[in-house]
């Protein structure tokens, strides 16, 4: 508990410390700020001009970890940091593209984002399966109904849709200050509970070194989530831009299928489900009646913004889903600990 504690206390500060040197340094850098969707919510032109890029203060603490505790890359940890150190490097390369030609839409092309995120998921998920048991390597946990699905080789598949799915739901997600950070440090501390509290029977076998490791990395990315939390509220002095999200995303998504808990990650991560859901239905329906909408915006919280709601009560609601959906999953997993 010790060691959860230092390493939470550790991105925490590391964060926080670094911000305010780093937002100096981004602003001279970074002399437009982040490009500004044209035909989004009218009062986010007022954001023109702030920094972007925000997630490496989630990145630096975990690399300079590294550095000091080599055992948070060993075993099934090293999928997981593979996966997001190379999803926050695929998220610079597109943050850096849109500041360059100072277009929102001006990053990489949604092919070259995809087959990056498939490579890197995949060979992610090739090093966590090799650490992990035998008999849990292409099962899925269905809870309530307690049963160990055996997907065989279409677990692969299976894998990186979620790993893949994560990543790009939780970016979209990020649209409003603060709205992504506080829904990922609550779904990676349901991830947390799990490892220190419930414990589960359906939960991965790993060695206890192994998910002590794990427990303490999580517990330093929630910590520098909320060390650039104090910056990324509204206002946000800077942005978390998709070095953050997609990196966060993929953690979750990875981190799911570490842990075998696939489904409740759909469950904990409500959120990132709707909104993802609310630009398929947007899509669908916009094709379906020849250019009809809707939602008055995609993803959801727009809609909420363009009906007049302000950009904190947007916030505040989804928190709220968040807290609740976290809550539901803890309880199932209790239950299928119990079944």
């Amino acid at each position: 508990m010790n060691a959860v504690l230092t390493f939470f206390v550790c991105g925490f500060l590391i964060s926080l410390c670094a911000g305010y040197p780093y937002i100096r340094l981004l602003k001279r850098i970074q002399s437009a700020g982040q490009p500004i969707r044209g035909d989004g919510p009218k009062q986010h032109l007022s954001k023109s001009g702030t920094s972007t890029m925000g997630g490496v203060l989630i990145l630096l603490p975990v690399i300079l970890s590294l550095l000091f505790a080599p055992s948070l890359w060993s075993g099934a940890n090293l999928g997981v940091l593979l996966v997001f150190i190379g999803y926050a490097a695929i998220g610079a390369i597109d943050d850096l593209k849109k500041v360059m030609k100072r277009n929102a839409y001006g990053g990489m092309t949604p092919r070259q984002k995809l087959i990056s995120q498939i490579g890197i998921a995949f060979i992610g998920w090739m090093v966590v399966h090799f650490n992990m048991p035998e008999s849990q390597q292409f099962t899925v946990y269905l809870p309530l109904i307690d049963v160990h699905l055996n997907l065989w080789y279409a677990y692969i598949p299976f894998a990186l849709f979620v790993i893949v799915g994560a990543s790009n739901a939780v970016n979209l997600t990020d649209g409003l200050d603060g709205l992504v950070t506080v829904p990922v440090v609550i779904t990676l501390s349901f991830f947390l509970l799990l490892i220190l509290w419930i414990q589960p029977s359906f939960m991965v076998k790993l060695p206890s070194d192994q998910l002590n490791n794990l427990a303490n990395l999580i517990v330093l990315i929630i910590g520098s989530c909320l060390g650039f939390l104090y910056f990324n509220l509204f206002p946000a002095k800077i942005f978390m831009g998709d070095v953050g999200s997609l990196a966060l995303g993929g953690l979750l998504g990875v981190l799911s299928i570490v842990l075998k808990v696939e489904i409740f990650l759909a469950i904990a991560g409500l959120v990132f489900v709707i909104e993802t859901v609310s630009v398929m239905i947007q899509v669908v329906y916009f094709r379906r009646t020849g250019g009809k909408r809707f939602f008055k915006m995609a993803p959801l919280h727009h809609h909420f913004e363009h009906v007049g709601w302000s950009e904190i009560q947007v916030v505040k609601l989804f928190w709220a889903i968040a807290a609740f959906s976290a809550y539901i999953a803890l309880g199932m997993a209790a239950l299928g600990h119990r079944l």
